[in-house]
């Protein structure tokens, strides 16, 4: 936690001016481990990562948004996976 903090001391600056989200699920340790990525589009960079895959997880980013930045996202992108 404390590496976390030092290495992104404001996270709430990934989230300003989000518009267009992509949404990935990948496999890690010999596909036994599940990770949610979202990257911001507009600037290529990693926002948000999760462990584990799903509606659930899914659910964590968003509620982790404001009404107001919610509203803002024009599109998100996603591979299709459950």
């Amino acid at each position: 936690m404390r590496c976390r903090e030092d290495a992104d001391p404001n996270p709430k600056w990934r989230f300003g001016g989000l518009r267009r989200v992509g949404i990935d699920e990948t496999s890690y340790k010999k596909r036994h481990k599940y990770i949610t990525v979202v990257v911001n589009h507009d600037t290529g960079c990693v926002i948000w990562a999760h462990e584990g895959y799903g509606k659930e997880v899914l659910k964590r980013f968003l509620e982790g948004l404001s009404a107001g930045q919610r509203a803002l996202i024009e599109c998100y992108s996603a591979d299709g996976s459950r």
